[in-house]
């Protein structure tokens, strides 16, 4: 028996134990490199951005939540502390963001109102000088240009649904000559890129087809990353050269254009394929498309209150006795603020998506619900993407978002 009384290893038995390690080590560096395992770093490593331009549009998307979140913050929670810290993080590492701007504005606000004069100065000047042709610096130069914003804003509404008839009328040159209008007039470029979609298809209906791509590839060229209507555009562009069976277009349903004939990705091979018809009921008119269908969006449930019929703070409690009781471990809050003159708004918040939302609306609507304590007719009920709820504030079209509601949740 050898030293230390081990026992004689065999030259079989050591050749199966280095195969042994040699598989155990070749199975642990598998592992390694496997992202669907939780216990190895390439499983927490897989979904961060590998490309210039998935990092770009990581850094889009945050500081697009920074803007709305600082909004929130601000306008719906009341929490100044907070809402100063995303528009200052979006103001400090973002500058490159488009609608930086805003963030700039609302830092003058929350400093002007709080009596930080240099400070309120310093933001006041970011945004005269470095945005002075913007709606914000005409703001600041008169307090009621917001009511010129207002007025404006509904004008062009107003032109994009006359735009969207003439269409539908098969005045092709009268929509032309319209776009033409409106692009001149107006400098929001999402809403440029949508009237011009109209003339494009005009042309096509003229049959001045190279006209058609020259709009199509005008409107891809100058949208802004996530524009909804480039897609679109480019599917036009496919359909137009004859090379529908590579169309792969897949757009976000609430920033579709509805119209009939929008190109459908669902080719096969050499056979162009008819495009989806809408009917009457399904077209939205023009302020209803202002909205974006956000399936995986963080989510709100509010609840529109007449302020003379229903008290919005006994409201607010029984909600969250409600959410006690039913969700006791969510973190679901409710706040409360004025809508309207006559409207009080209560906003519970918030939900992971659009599903969780929808349930939560739904059981709001169950005989526990606290809500069967009221008229129906006194309150109105809907589930809204965090995105959706700043315009729907600002806005304040109930009409519009009601129709855009029964539109893509009632219908998803």
């Amino acid at each position: 028996m050898p030293f230390g009384g081990d026992e004689e290893v065999t030259e079989e038995e050591d050749g199966e134990g280095a195969d042994s390690t040699l598989a155990e080590n070749q199975d642990k560096a598998a592992k390694g490199d496997n992202p669907n395992d939780p216990h190895n770093k390439a499983y927490y490593l897989k979904d961060l951005p590998t490309s210039v331009e998935d990092r770009d549009s990581m850094h889009l998307e945050i500081a697009e939540a920074l803007l709305n979140a600082g909004y929130i913050y601000y306008e719906s929670i009341k929490n100044t502390p907070r809402a100063l810290d995303c528009y200052l993080r979006l103001s400090n590492d973002y500058t490159d963001y488009p609608d930086v701007v805003q963030a700039f504005y609302q830092l003058y606000k929350i400093y002007d109102k709080q009596g930080n004069t240099p400070s309120a100065n310093y933001y006041r000047e970011m945004v005269l000088r470095g945005f002075p042709d913007s709606d914000y610096a005409n703001m600041l130069r008169n307090s009621d240009y917001y009511k010129e914003i207002i007025k404006r804003d509904q004008r062009m509404a107003d032109d994009y649904q006359a735009v969207y008839t003439s269409y539908r009328r098969r005045r092709y040159m009268d929509v032309v000559e319209s776009v033409d209008a409106a692009v001149e007039t107006y400098n929001d470029e999402l809403m440029r890129g949508k009237f011009k979609y109209w003339k494009g298809l005009a042309y096509a209906r003229l049959d001045r087809v190279s006209d058609a791509i020259t709009v199509f590839q005008d409107i891809v060229a100058n949208a802004h990353r996530g524009d909804s209507i480039a897609p679109l555009a480019l599917a036009q562009i496919a359909y137009l050269q004859g090379d529908s069976a590579t169309i792969g277009t897949s757009t976000d349903a609430g920033e579709a254009i509805t119209e009939q004939d929008e190109l459908r990705a669902q080719g096969k091979e050499g056979e162009a394929i008819a495009p989806k018809q809408d009917s009457e009921e399904e077209r939205l008119p023009a302020e209803a498309q202002m909205f974006r269908y956000r399936e995986k969006m963080q989510h709100y449930v509010i609840v529109l209150v007449k302020d003379k019929k229903i008290k919005a703070t006994e409201l607010q409690y029984r909600i969250s006795d409600f959410n006690s009781q039913y969700y006791a471990n969510s973190g679901y809050k409710v706040s409360t603020q004025m809508f309207t003159d006559s409207t009080q708004l209560l906003t519970i918040h918030r939900f992971v998506d659009a599903a969780e939302a929808l349930d939560y609306w739904q059981h709001l609507q169950n005989d526990e619900s606290p809500l069967k304590k009221y008229n129906a007719a006194d309150y109105q009920l809907f589930p809204m993407s965090t995105q959706n709820f700043t315009t729907f504030y600002n806005r304040k079209n109930l009409e519009a978002y009601r129709l855009f509601f029964e539109r893509y949740y009632l219908k998803h």
